[in-house]
């Protein structure tokens, strides 16, 4: 069963980072935190892979996850391919906290752009709850009140204890990215037909091999596990726990 794993820690972050670069050559990659972008701190980093899994790094927790915890290698490789929403800002942020630069990026709202100019329509820019509707992609919805929280408190991705909203929320940002919106976009770029076109950030052309995307709307759990506490959930639903 897919899982989100938070994990808050050097140790584990350096084994699941290990893994993903060796396992996962496309990945979804969101970072939440406070104003993001150039005079922005993140917070927390959330990771996705095609199989469905979520991998939550609480960067406030121990900033030293990203340093020291093999975070960095995934950020600046030019093997593993990042599929992001807006990534320019966060890229900036990464950069003006950690000195890290962000590469081999495929960006969904820059490349929903490059549709649009491809059929010769005018650039838009949509944001990635309108990207997934405009496409049919299902996506967890956060309740009220954290929508309203969203809203209004800027701190909210900094406050401790994460709460089960909170993770259902950083996960859908990044659950719908690979394989379905990666795949859509990059089919209707017609980037399967010819040679994959080079990456702005990094310049690099390895060619990565599309996946079929998801028929089947996907839901996100809303039941928070604690480690070495289980719940046995209804087999549509992530089981989110603490990875040791």
């Amino acid at each position: 069963m897919p899982e989100i794993h938070l994990i808050n820690n050097v140790t584990t972050a350096e084994k699941v980072i290990y893994r993903i670069l060796e396992d996962e050559p496309i990945v979804g990659f969101a970072c939440k935190g406070i104003e993001i972008g150039p005079h922005g701190t993140i917070t927390l980093i959330a990771i996705s892979t095609p199989s469905g899994d979520v991998y939550i790094f609480d960067i406030r927790a121990d900033q030293n996850i990203l340093l020291n915890g093999g975070l960095v290698r995934l950020i600046e490789s030019v093997d593993n391919v990042k599929v992001m929403h807006s990534s320019q800002l966060q890229a900036s942020c990464l950069f003006k906290q950690f000195k890290v630069r962000l590469k081999q990026v495929f960006d969904t709202q820059e490349k929903y752009g490059d549709v649009m100019v491809k059929r010769g329509l005018p650039r838009r820019l949509l944001s990635l709850p309108a990207l997934l509707e405009r496409y049919n992609i299902d996506y967890y919805k956060p309740t009220a009140k954290l929508q309203r929280l969203l809203r209004e408190d800027r701190n909210v991705w900094s406050r401790r204890p994460l709460t089960k909203d909170i993770l259902n929320t950083a996960a859908s940002e990044v659950l719908p990215l690979v394989p379905s919106l990666y795949v859509t976009l990059f089919r209707c770029l017609g980037l399967h037909e010819s040679q994959p076109e080079n990456n702005s950030n990094s310049g690099d052309k390895r060619e990565s091999a599309p996946i079929t995307p998801v028929s089947t709307p996907r839901t996100l759990p809303v039941v928070h596990t604690r480690a070495n506490n289980p719940l046995k959930l209804p087999t549509n639903y992530l089981h989110i726990h603490v990875t040791p």
